[in-house]
């Protein structure tokens, strides 16, 4: 990960329970002991006050560095310079009150990095504190490097009497940083003994031995020696002599084994017992544990190793589709040889032969990349072409022809991201870093189409070196590295909408990741159709220094977290949790990795039992595979079972588990028959689906009104040409309205084209009982203006009774009475366009059309 300086940290104590230090008022004045560990979350701790000076970086409370317990106060160094100041509550001096705290840098050998110890007699004010009484400094008498813990000690004799304010303020430009611990001000009891920290974890796996240990003080004046007893539900009890302990020194004791029976949640404690101790509300930590359930599995196992060592690479398993159970090969996909450089080298193990093979490179060398398996190839997006350099580039890897092809770039470029595939089409990307921050993006590429689309953003803590796997339709991602933050204890659930798989919906788990803050790890699913994602091993702090052994499953049928043996080996810098076949059993496998101290060239795998498969051959079965758009089609399968057995693409179907569905494509689509349970080789049986697009049909919007009398015309206004025309009247191409009679009707056009698929649409038209002759010169009808805006005039040579105006689609809309030779008709409401006119004339009707502009 990036950072200015390397880190380094001591091991981070996972905890259950704090010890409580009794409330202090914010305006008491203290005397006697005070001591201040900073492991509630409250910082700066009550009556202490903080105050930056100079720089952005302030004090704050730390889990990265503890001298005793799980947390510190921590001060950055700051770029250019920081001045920042730590200051204690008021406390009353009497004669043999010392201030003891210990010390430790973040890095070493940067200078100028300094803390000042110093008291005020009045207040609190930066300017009061005038005496210095203490001088730490880099290069001259700092801890000897970073994470390394100093005794720091003083009298405050020539204070007693008095009431004082101690800071302690720190001095940098870009400097170490600092911590401090378990300040103590006062005196220390006669007599306490202090239970710290239980150390164990706070999940335990049935059936496995445990020694819990927990962490101790001897608060005392002088050198003690008692017992600490620890206690847990179900019998078990465990009493280990502290052994002869200097004042206020610290010391981890560990217990006698214990071995949960009884999954669920149990209570304990631990506690110490010293003769005549003063403080006895330190003495006790109460602590609740979760024993979690054990997946099946028959342990792990060394396999043959790599020919070199490798980490930060890809595994992937292919299954021979048409060799028996076991054959098949386990790849080793790029990475970096340990020796600094990074790799294209790909080699390809045989689970029959027992043996190892370079087969064709991947074509850019990448590390901190993951790998997936779907329909049977394997796709290796993104990573890094050189440390923390990014790529778009993606490729996929063909067995049939020992080659690698390019595939659409990602939407952004990212490494040491979270993998896991979909319906044996979809590939989910999430996280990463992109060279300069980590990113929430969620990447899915089709392998259909091989186009990427964004998913619903990942909403947790953005990181690299997180994993996941997908299981049931559903994301189980953990942990990761912050830029910022550092190592994460995550876990997510990320539910996949069957009916839109790019929409997910994130939910965090509460506890988090049973294994505790891990990043760089190998994360992978079953291939039993188990409900199960599967995790081990890890960087637990970020700093690459030790890793992880620890095994993990997430069941998302039952919710819950399952243990498993601890790996051979612990490792970082792996992705790949690889499940592949051998000897008729399933195995998941971890190749190479980093041990903290050395680069691995190990295959370690865990036996999850026999590897079973579903005999059912079933079929499609379908009457047809060529329809047109908006049609449905029937599918069914050779046998009733469809049990191991889906339909895909599963948006297509209401229930891609049964086996006699119905549906309707709006495109070409391959229907697939998927055997889930059987890895390498999930396809049954698969039909193309191919859908024709329906022709765009149109037919004028309306036709002229004609007269019941009027003779037929012929239809032409329907395109493409060639259709069929239908409706009242209608003979071939032909309307009569004589045969249609009068009033308003509906003439259809239907055209087919040469792949049989039709469209139709339709248009009114109007036939008018029109009495008498049809020629308005022979009533000496005169219309004008024509084209008209706001009237018209109508002259006849008999009496005009009245005048009603029609839309060319039959609907009246005006009517005038006349009884005259000659009628002004207003136009003012009406829209510009065609009308029809009937003039009534002596008990006949005259049609006649006008423009309305």
């Amino acid at each position: 990960m990036i950072t200015m300086k390397p880190l380094t940290t001591t091991s981070r104590i996972l905890f259950l329970l704090l010890f409580l230090i009794p409330g202090i008022s914010l305006h008491a004045q203290l005397s006697g002991f005070h001591l201040a560990n900073f492991e509630e979350e409250q910082f700066p701790p009550i009556g202490w006050t903080s105050q930056s000076i100079i720089g952005d970086a302030v004090w704050e409370r730390s889990t990265d560095e503890s001298y005793d317990g799980t947390a510190s106060a921590y001060m950055s160094y700051d770029y250019p310079d920081g001045e920042d100041w730590l200051i204690s509550p008021q406390f009353s001096v009497n004669t043999n009150d010392s201030l003891i705290f210990y010390l430790a840098t973040d890095f070493s050998g940067y200078t100028p990095d300094s803390l000042v110890i110093r008291v005020s007699t009045t207040d609190a004010l930066i300017p009061s504190f005038t005496q210095s009484i203490l001088k730490y400094e880099e290069g001259v008498n700092y801890p000897s490097s970073g994470g390394v813990w100093q005794r720091c000690a003083v009298s405050l004799t020539p204070f007693a009497g008095q009431d004082i304010y101690i800071a302690f303020s720190h001095y940098n430009e870009d400097g170490d940083g600092i911590y401090i611990d378990q300040v103590t001000i006062g005196q220390l009891p006669v007599l306490d003994a202090r239970t710290n920290t239980l150390t164990s974890p706070s999940r335990f796996v049935i059936g496995t031995n445990y020694n819990p240990s927990a962490t101790v003080t001897n608060m005392s004046q002088t050198s003690q020696d008692f017992n600490v007893t620890i206690e847990i539900e179900g019998g078990y009890i465990s009493t280990i002599p502290s052994g002869s302990l200097a004042s206020l020194e610290v010391t981890e004791i560990t217990f006698t084994a214990y071995t949960p029976t009884t999954s669920g949640i149990t209570q304990g404690k631990v506690y110490t017992q010293l003769a005549g101790d003063e403080n006895n509300l330190n003495d006790t930590l109460y602590f609740t544990i979760n024993v979690l359930d054990t997946f099946p599995n028959y342990g792990w196992q060394a396999q043959t190793s790599l020919p070199t060592p490798i980490w930060g690479g890809a595994s992937a398993f292919l299954k021979s589709c048409e060799g028996d159970t076991d054959t098949g090969y386990l790849y080793s996909i790029a990475g970096n040889d340990g020796a600094g450089t990074t790799l294209s080298t790909v080699y390809r193990y045989n689970t029959t032969t027992d043996t190892w093979t370079s087969v064709s490179n991947l074509p850019a060398t990448k590390q901190q990349l993951s790998a997936a398996v779907i329909q049977n190839k394997i796709y290796v997006p993104g990573g890094y072409t050189l440390s923390f350099s990014p790529s778009v580039s993606s490729h996929v890897y063909d067995p049939a022809t020992d080659t690698w092809s390019p595939i659409a770039d990602l939407l952004q470029a990212t490494g040491d991201y979270a993998i896991g595939t979909y319906a044996d089409s979809l590939l989910y990307i999430v996280g990463g870093y992109d060279g300069s921050v980590d990113i929430a993006d969620v990447q899915i590429y089709n392998v259909n189409t091989d186009s990427w689309a964004t998913g619903t953003p990942f909403p947790g803590t953005l990181s690299a070196g997180l994993r996941m796997g997908i299981a049931d339709g559903t994301i189980v991602l953990v942990g990761g590295y912050n830029q910022d933050l550092g190592q994460q204890d995550q876990a997510w659930i990320g539910e996949i909408d069957n009916n839109d798989p790019y929409s997910i919906t994130w939910t965090q788990l509460s506890d988090g990741y049973p294994a505790g803050t891990t990043g760089r790890f190998a994360a992978g699913t079953s291939t039993m159709n188990d409900g199960k994602v599967y995790f081990t091993s890890g960087d637990p702090d970020g700093n690459g220094s030790s890793a992880l052994s620890s095994t993990y499953a997430y069941n998302v049928r039952t919710q819950q977290w399952e243990g498993g043996p601890a790996k051979l080996t612990g490792v970082s810098n792996v992705s790949n949790f690889t499940p592949y076949i051998q000897n008729d059993s399933l195995y998941m496998a971890v190749l190479g990795g980093y041990d903290g101290v050395n680069f691995a060239s190990a295959f370690e795998s865990i036996n999850l039992g026999r590897y079973t498969t579903t005999t059912n051959d079933a079929l499609i079965v379908t009457s047809e595979t060529t329809i047109c758009e908006g049609e449905s089609i029937d599918l069914s399968i050779s046998t009733q079972n469809m049990d191991g057995l889906t339909w895909s693409p599963s948006s297509l179907f209401t229930d891609p588990t049964v086996g006699n569905s119905t549906i309707t494509p709006s495109e070409d689509v391959r229907i697939k028959l998927n055997q889930v349970t059987y890895y390498g080789c999930p396809i049954l049986d698969s039909i193309d689906i191919t859908v024709h697009p329906i022709p765009d049909v149109t037919l004028t919007a309306a036709f002229e009104s004609i007269c019941d009398y009027n003779a037929p015309i012929t239809l032409t206004e329907g395109t493409p040409s060639g259709g069929v025309y239908s409706g009242p009247g209608i003979t071939g191409d032909s309307f009569d309205p004589s045969v249609a009679g009068a009033g308003t009707h509906t003439i259809v056009y239907t055209y087919t084209d040469g792949n049989g698929c039709s469209n139709s649409t339709d248009a009114p038209i109007n036939v008018s009982e029109c009495l008498g002759i049809n020629d308005p010169e022979l009533a000496g009808i005169n219309v004008y203006p024509n084209p008209a805006s706001d009237f018209i005039m109508v002259n006849a040579d008999m009496t005009i009774e009245k005048i009603e105006i029609y839309q060319m689609n039959g609907s009246i809309v005006m009517r005038t009475d006349s009884a005259s030779l000659s009628t002004k008709v207003n136009l003012d409401t009406l829209s510009p366009g065609l009308y029809m006119l009937h003039i009534y004339v002596e008990g006949k009707v005259y049609p006649y059309k006008i423009s309305k502009q």
